[in-house]
């Protein structure tokens, strides 16, 4: 059931798989949430990051890695990032975690847990997050 407060977040998911993106997009949909999809691994801009509240970020994509589009997310902003990935293993969610996600969802999934931590997520909320000028190494 969609609340108004979801209604308002915009969410971006980064996931190559077109069944399972298609199904989260719905999922997150039905709550309420406008998620915008991205299929491959790219190197995201500062314009397709700024209206973002949170993103939903698979790590095993075609092209760019997962942990590489991670490491300049942080970079680039202090958007919430959940990463949603097959991969299992404690390193990997360690790895994912100090390098800046803020949450960390194996597949398969329980749809309904996925937008209950997502909603989660935001209400941690606090300011609406940052996008940075130039790099955080460039601020010294």
């Amino acid at each position: 059931m969609a609340t108004m407060e979801a209604m308002s977040k915009r969410l971006l998911l980064i996931e190559d798989d077109d069944k399972l993106g298609s199904q989260i997009v719905k999922r997150l949909s039905d709550a309420g949430f406008l998620a915008n999809w991205i299929k491959e691994g790219r190197l995201l801009t500062s314009a397709e990051l700024a209206s973002v509240e949170l993103v939903v970020l698979d790590l095993m994509l075609p092209g760019t890695h997962g942990l590489d589009i991670l490491k300049q997310l942080r970079n680039l902003s202090d958007v919430p990032v959940l990463v949603l990935s097959a991969r299992n293993e404690t390193s990997d969610k360690v790895r994912a975690l100090k390098l800046g996600a803020d949450d960390y969802m194996t597949k398969p999934f329980w749809p309904e847990e996925l937008v209950e931590r997502v909603r989660a997520r935001l209400r941690k909320g606090g300011p609406r997050h940052t996008i940075f000028l130039g790099s955080r190494a460039d601020r010294g």
